[in-house]
């Protein structure tokens, strides 16, 4: 039954949206009808494997609780399995905003992944969505110490650092992170544009109060982060700059 879902679930990737949903659902009644035979208890691994497909099918489906549900199922019989944890991070973060599940699993896999600097990135990004703004600061510096990282790795954590510091209410340093984006951003291509996805960040930051002040600051350095081309970026991160580098008026 298992191989049936995956062909429903191939068939669904070849077809259009109105009918990959009809083989999608056939694809989930095969994974089930398949965890009928291979249970967790007798066999846990041809379980896990196909919770996987499960969870795949319900990603597809954009039926995140199940999704999530499935690829914590996985993570039982395989906790360093990839896929699963980053997929279950991705949904945690961007889709159901359960920022401390998404915190947790980030921190497991950097804490297995030391050097790979995805994992490093995407628990920085963590912290800003969990309130911890100073850790996260450090945690970017701490990062940005290895000399392996790619130019795209940089800009990422550029971003994450300047929020950081802007929702610690330091404008100036804040700014001095601008410049130096806009120096790595003038060495990319034209056509350069950052592909990290930072829609839990801006689901935090619309649902915070501890961050009205600077919102406007942060939504548009976001919408910089989001043009589609080196120059676009540069121009908007100009812009941001003049309201950060104002004193700011104390009554009295």
């Amino acid at each position: 039954m298992a191989n049936i879902g995956q062909t429903y679930q191939n068939l669904a990737k070849a077809s259009s949206h109105a009918t990959a949903a009809n083989f999608l659902g056939k694809a989930v009644d095969a994974y089930d009808k398949a965890l009928q035979v291979n249970t967790f208890s007798a066999f846990p691994q041809d379980w896990a494997e196909i919770q996987a497909a499960l969870a795949d099918t319900y990603y597809q489906f954009e039926n995140w609780v199940d999704a999530i549900n499935s690829y914590n199922n996985v993570l039982k019989v395989r906790p360093q399995d990839a896929h699963a944890l980053k997929q279950a991070v991705k949904i945690y973060q961007n889709e159901v905003f359960d920022f401390e599940a998404a915190f947790r699993l980030s921190q497991q896999w950097a804490e297995r992944n030391p050097t790979d600097p995805q994992a490093q990135i995407g628990f920085a990004d963590k912290h800003f969505s969990t309130g911890r703004f100073y850790d996260g600061v450090k945690l970017v510096g701490a990062i940005l110490k290895n000399q392996n990282l790619s130019a795209d790795d940089r800009i990422v954590l550029r971003g994450i650092e300047f929020i950081n510091l802007l929702a610690l209410d330091q404008p100036n340093a804040a700014v001095d992170i601008i410049d130096l984006l806009i120096k790595d951003l003038a060495e990319r291509p034209t056509n350069y544009y950052v592909t990290w996805d930072f829609a839990g960040i801006r689901h935090f930051l619309a649902n915070n109060e501890k961050l009205s002040r600077h919102r406007v600051s942060l939504n548009k350095f976001l919408d910089a982060l989001a043009e589609k081309n080196r120059e676009q970026i540069i121009e908007k991160l100009r812009e941001i700059k003049g309201p950060l580098t104002k004193p700011i008026k104390i009554n009295g």
